[in-house]
């Protein structure tokens, strides 16, 4: 009876030495095809954050001379924000050509394009968090389009008439 124990006993440990062989087997296993999965997954994200990068680095304008008070064309149409259309005339003359305002973007790393009627292409840059620039006016609009901003505000500073 004891030697059909020990039999047992020894018969159990073989048995499940060699199940949890198998079984370390096969988590080693799952583990590598996991880590090639993720390894896959983070070049894609890469890629796909390369791309997102290069896409909205052509969106937002530069200037050659790095001074964010020039104007710059650099792919208005491409902005997919629509433009917030802003009555100047509530707050300076109707007869004023052009006015100097301070424009603050949240967060302070977006930018605000201003620009008139008919001048779409040539748009006043404003950097946030705040630049202050002239728009040259064609009426009593001004629109903005804001990148990489969620909001704008505009403090009227100066304006010229004829």
């Amino acid at each position: 009876m004891k030697c059909l124990n020990i039999l047992t006993v020894f018969a159990f440990l073989v048995v499940s030495n060699e199940t949890f062989a198998q079984s370390n087997e096969a988590i080693m296993r799952r583990l590598d095809a996991l880590e090639n999965d993720n390894a896959t997954l983070r070049d894609r994200v890469r890629q796909l954050e390369g791309r997102e990068k290069a896409n909205m680095g052509s969106q937002v304008p530069s200037s050659a001379s790095g001074n964010p008070m020039n104007r710059d064309a650099s792919n208005i149409a491409t902005v997919s924000v629509p433009a917030t259309k802003v009555d100047v005339g509530q707050h300076i003359s109707a007869s004023a050509v052009s006015v100097t305002m301070l424009v603050s973007v949240t967060p302070p790393t977006g930018s605000a394009l201003i620009y008139t009627e008919g001048n779409e292409e040539r748009p006043v840059v404003f950097r946030g968090p705040q630049t202050v620039n002239e728009v040259r006016l064609s009426g009593p609009y001004i629109y903005v389009k804001l990148i990489d901003a969620t909001s704008f505000n505009i403090r009227y500073l100066n304006y010229r008439e004829p």
